[in-house]
């Protein structure tokens, strides 16, 4: 019997996370999941120690591969897959014991929607631990307009329909950074519809560490950046357009801020 759903796990030399990653799987209320961890050139025995562990394991499956990069790396889970739906979920962080239940049984229910997404909580800094709202589309027409403004919630509190992929959605290996953003973007043009569920018990927890990707301002910023361009190029909505104008000169204000030599964002 194939996966329902396929998680797809990312690792690039962040192995000290993975058993707790995999520990918010094994916890989880829908047990019908595999997780496709894709080594993306990880260096060390860690990967000779996972693999060890979990051999066992038919819901683990593991891929080795070069070091291409995240987006890279989830589109190699993406093409493994075999379930009816996707989650992604990065090696640092965890689902809450009952996310992938609550979000696959509202789909069942609701054919008309491709993508369902929850709350965060953040964890790992005292500063800012705890929940935090993301942003609450229930309004398809306004869905492009929201996503245009800024990402709306971190990948992992997302579950989706593999056919989006089947129909070429796949994640832009390109950019330094808000590959996801890039990839939500993608899918509101292709008319997926979105659902957002608030569910006690469901949310995706996100790790916050010195050196993760989420912490690293600069390169947040150039991400930003290069899929405001992309907007540029693909939106045809002259109103959206002159609002991704206006807010790229802004973060190309606070990249300069930040004393980093801006990239070309005039072009």
């Amino acid at each position: 019997m194939d996966p329902v759903v396929s998680v797809i796990m990312p690792v690039y030399e962040d192995w000290e996370y993975v058993d707790e990653a995999l520990t918010s799987l094994f916890n989880q209320t829908f047990p019908h999941w595999e997780c496709i961890v894709i080594d993306d050139g990880s260096r060390g025995t860690d990967v000779e120690r996972f693999i060890e562990k979990y051999k066992n394991d038919t819901r683990i499956r593991f891929e080795k591969r070069l070091h291409q990069g995240l987006p890279a790396a989830r589109n190699a889970g993406i093409l493994l897959a075999r379930g009816k739906y996707l989650q992604f979920l990065d090696a640092d962080d965890k689902l809450e014991n009952e996310k992938l239940e609550r979000q696959i049984q509202f789909l069942e229910t609701s054919p008309e929607l491709d993508i369902i997404y929850g709350d965060v909580k953040y964890f790992g800094d005292k500063r800012k631990n705890g929940p935090k709202e993301v942003t609450s589309v229930l309004n398809s027409n306004i869905l492009l307009k929201t996503l245009v403004h800024g990402n709306i919630a971190p990948v992992n509190c997302f579950l989706m329909r593999r056919l989006l992929t089947e129909r070429g959605l796949l994640f832009d290996e390109v950019l330094p950074s808000y590959e996801d953003w890039d990839f939500w973007l993608r899918a509101a043009r292709m008319n997926a519809r979105f659902f957002y569920l608030k569910e006690t018990f469901a949310s995706s927890c996100v790790r916050l560490r010195k050196g993760s990707m989420i912490c690293d301002k600069k390169n947040m910023l150039k991400g930003r950046i290069e899929v405001r361009k992309k907007i540029n190029a693909e939106v045809e909505s002259q109103q959206l357009l002159v609002t991704n104008r206006t807010l790229m000169i802004l973060d190309c204000m606070r990249l300069i801020k930040a004393h980093v030599a801006p990239v070309a964002v005039l072009q």
